[in-house]
């Protein structure tokens, strides 16, 4: 029953327009962003990235696990990050910059240019 109420708070939210914002084009640069590294990052590094985006309520989940801890029933992430976007009524104030350091994190896992491979 919990979830119905708060289903329906999400609706009746929606429906009067009282939202804390839209997503910008920051905003969808940043994901866009992310979306890439998270792919890059999975394929260059020793590392893989677990991201997901729940639209119900918008909420960007992203993980980082490295392969050497992939065992069947045990992928053991090193870390973990969840922003929730706006329009909900529970995104973050800072969540811009709560895509930026995830950015940042990810670029810090990619191999550099010139490096030992």
């Amino acid at each position: 029953m919990a979830d119905v109420t708060h289903l329906n708070r999400w609706q009746a939210v929606r429906n009067t327009g009282a939202l804390r914002g839209e997503m910008t084009d920051e905003h969808h640069a940043a994901i866009a962003r992310i979306q890439r590294l998270a792919v890059e990052v999975s394929q260059l590094s020793d590392h893989f990235v677990y991201l997901t985006f729940h639209g119900h309520v918008n909420e960007l989940d992203v993980a980082v696990t490295p392969y050497a801890h992939c065992e069947p029933g045990n992928y053991r992430r090193i870390w973990g990050c969840t922003v929730h976007l706006p329009p909900s009524p529970h995104s973050d104030p800072d969540c811009l910059d709560q895509l930026t350091e995830i950015i940042d994190h990810l670029e810090g896992l990619l191999p550099q240019p010139g490096g030992a491979a």
